[in-house]
């Protein structure tokens, strides 16, 4: 009989219990002119904090019940991630000033590292062998003009940065959003091969970097595995920005998720337009939006005509970039950038329409 009761008892507890089923989201916020016209970094998050106050007292009074965790602000792109209910999403969906609420997802590398050894040189020369890709962009001639990234800042967010002697005195800033360890590190590769490539001195042999006198702001956000979620990265990006990055590398890719259009469809004899928006006002003392690269894959490319409309409503006429492409028949891949100025501020547009039934 007391097992009996227990039971019921047992049962009970298990009953009474709430399920919560709360989602890690990103609410993205409409901007403002204020913040779209911010001219350097500092005003843009001043701005984007002042205009977030309103919706994270929302935000706040949801938390207070118990209803949203783990509040964050994301001035980089004018969001706010949390950790919460179905309802309050719900909810949320219904304010005036939210663009858009997306999950969470997760983010990976596109591939596994692949170590290379050169052919061995003559150390003793003391003078380091250049590899074959930086000589392939020609930096080493721009290295004999005095420009070799010196004074430059660049922030690889990505697996991390693993101590090595061509790297040595390079890394002048760090931050493990992973695993918290003070101490640069990688423990996946693909980051210190990225770092290399940027600005690897040939102390020990080959010179890999094309900028080797830049210096290097390790933010490792990917895990062993090679996989992060995006407000991690989001994060990272964040905090480069906030420690005087002036250039951020960022070598990932995504996997298939709500809000990333991989595919589309036009119907035959239809046209579609695809808006492509470009700020060159913001963040004036950054470089500024300098081209568009179009890519474009079909079966039928041959029954497709692409154009690409300025915001101003003039048609613009770029390269075609078939080097960049495996089959020019299938693929199309379009460069137009003004070979003087940084690109007209506003609304571009793809404009694909298809000629065949």
């Amino acid at each position: 009989m007391n097992n009996k009761i227990l039971l019921v008892l047992l049962l009970s507890i298990f009953i009474l219990l709430p399920v919560v089923s709360a989602e890690r989201i990103i609410v993205v916020l409409e901007d403002t002119d204020q913040i779209k016209k911010a001219e350097d970094l500092q005003t843009f998050k001043t701005a984007v904090l002042e205009y977030q106050e309103d919706i994270l007292a929302t935000i706040k009074n949801f938390e207070k019940e118990g209803k949203v965790r783990n509040v964050e602000q994301l001035w980089i792109i004018n969001a706010i991630a949390m950790d919460a209910d179905p309802e309050v999403i719900e909810e949320l969906k219904k304010i005036k000033v939210v663009k858009k609420i997306v999950r969470d997802y997760p983010i990976e590398l596109f591939s596994d590292t692949e170590s290379y050894t050169p052919s061995k040189v003559d150390i003793k020369s003391g003078t380091p062998q250049i590899v074959w890709s930086v000589k392939w962009i020609e930096a080493d001639k721009v290295w004999q003009w005095g420009i070799n990234g010196s004074g430059v800042k660049v922030a690889v967010v990505d697996s991390g940065i693993a101590p090595h002697p061509d790297l040595e005195g390079k890394i002048i800033a760090w931050k493990d959003f992973v695993n918290n360890i003070s101490q640069p590190y990688d423990d996946n590769g693909h980051g210190t091969h990225v770092a290399g490539t940027i600005a690897g001195t040939g102390k020990l042999d080959y010179k890999t970097g094309v900028a080797p006198g830049a210096d290097l702001i390790g933010v490792k956000v990917f895990n062993e595995s090679g996989r992060t979620d995006f407000y991690i990265l989001l994060k990272g990006f964040q905090w480069a920005a906030e420690n005087d990055a002036d250039i951020i590398s960022f070598s990932g890719g995504a996997l298939p998720a709500s809000g990333i259009e991989d595919t589309d469809y036009i119907p035959p004899y239809s046209t579609k337009e695809y808006l492509i928006e470009v700020y060159s006002s913001v963040f004036e003392e950054a470089y500024k939006p300098a081209f568009i690269l179009v890519y474009v894959n079909s079966s039928d490319l041959k029954y497709l005509n692409i154009s690409l409309i300025a915001p101003n409503g003039s048609v613009v006429h770029g390269d075609r970039m078939d080097n960049l492409i495996g089959n020019p028949e299938i693929e199309w891949c379009y460069k137009y950038m003004e070979k003087d100025k940084p690109l007209q501020s506003g609304d571009w547009t793809l404009k694909i329409q298809s000629t065949s039934g």
